[in-house]
């Protein structure tokens, strides 16, 4: 059963064997998955338990869910879920394991990007447990046959020689998609090319011999975006405009200085407790749900008070980012929890979106001008425009 999402130049079918999904723009495949490995259980040989589509003509957004179920041995399941809003799709992808299951390694989402690319720009860590960095990495496809990462790149942009960019990043769980050594196993995340394109492979963990895999739950987050050549309205610094800040007093976000008909804001996170920020460079963590709930209350807060028919509200010098603070995550048995809140900031920002669709606001997110995600397809997204 094949089944269709369509809207403007993009199409996204799914579920034409189980666990697959092709993303097209003008009518060029521009993104494949052949879904989830478990060894030798490849996703689309199993059998459909289930696959759903619910739309919101709120703010004409999508969402998806399938089920596969895999008919030997413990019957593992894989389930999907689809998000779709602006110009990029969320996915979650839970791995269900009821009992032993030997297998040589799993592997999440079996990516290719078909077509000539000309360039590939990579955002990696530079795991220091303390002090992470992000690094920014640039290859010319004609000088590489095959990248090869230590760790899950949180961002992979691919460029073709028209200017149109493919994005697929990862989820803000870290920990999940670096857990081999929880199994004593290697791990293999490598670009590759071929004939037709090239094949992202995102191998959590392998090993030499078959392995007995235990009883357990798996999950795994991550996103693509594309772009659509559009400019960006651009903030150099909130000074250069008439801004006005929120801040956080008396357990709540109130906003500071007021000004008539001023819908433009940036958050001030020295005024926020260290329970709402990242613990690496104190901005706001936008895992935290705290900050979240917050946020939405002010929003709804806001909202009720103005007094003209149309406003566009923005939210600007946003900088998503990499996080060790346990408590902004599940999971809390251990010290520390690598996080990345990128695709929370997004998930913050759909939230927004359907919540002002019936009425006549907008609200755009604007990355800051000094974090390294400023230029991405997926930050002109977030910028109130329908794609």
């Amino acid at each position: 059963m094949s089944n269709l999402i369509k809207k403007n130049k993009w199409l996204f079918e799914y579920n034409r064997f189980p666990g697959e999904f092709v993303f097209s723009f003008d009518d060029i495949e521009i993104l494949k998955s052949s879904g989830t490995e478990l060894g030798i259980l490849t996703e689309k040989y199993g059998y459909e338990e289930k696959c759903r589509l619910h739309y919101s003509a709120k703010n004409e957004s999508y969402r998806a869910e399938t089920e596969t179920k895999h008919p030997f041995g413990p019957e593992p399941v894989v389930k999907h879920r689809y998000e779709q809003n602006s110009n990029h799709f969320r996915i979650t992808t839970d791995i269900q394991i009821k009992d032993t299951l030997p297998l040589e390694y799993i592997l999440a989402d079996n990516i290719c990007i078909p077509g000539k690319w000309e360039k590939i720009t990579a955002y990696t860590i530079d795991c220091d447990e303390e002090f992470p960095r992000i690094n920014k990495h640039i290859y010319k496809t004609e000088d590489n046959s095959e990248i090869v990462f230590k760790t899950l790149p949180l961002i992979v942009v691919f460029e073709n020689t028209s200017g149109f960019l493919l994005e697929v990043g990862c989820g803000h769980d870290l920990w999940r998609w670096n857990i081999r050594k929880n199994f004593n196993a290697d791990s293999e995340f490598t670009i590759t090319k071929t004939e037709v394109g090239f094949d992202f492979k995102r191998k959590i963990v392998k090993w030499d011999e078959e392995y007995n895999m235990p009883g357990r739950n798996f999950r795994f987050c991550w996103y693509f975006s594309w772009n659509d050549s559009k400019e960006i309205k651009k903030y150099k610094s909130v000074e250069e405009s008439n801004f006005s800040k929120l801040i956080y007093k008396n357990n709540k976000l109130i906003q500071e200085n007021k000004t008539q008909n001023s819908f433009k804001f940036y958050i001030d996170a020295k005024t926020f407790p260290s329970k709402m920020l990242k613990n690496t460079n104190s901005e706001i963590c936008y895992c935290s749900n705290i900050f979240n709930n917050q946020f939405k209350r002010w929003l709804r807060s806001f909202c009720n008070t103005i007094v003209v028919k149309k406003a566009a509200i923005e939210l600007c010098c946003l900088k998503p980012g990499l996080c060790v603070e346990t408590s902004h995550v599940p999971g809390r048995d251990i010290k520390k929890q690598l996080h990345f809140d990128y695709l929370h900031l997004m998930g913050l920002y759909d939230w927004a979106d359907k919540y002002l669709s019936e009425t006549d606001f907008s609200l755009s997110f604007f990355i800051a001008e000094d974090s390294p995600f400023k230029e991405l397809p997926s930050a002109a997204g977030l910028i109130n425009s329908k794609f």
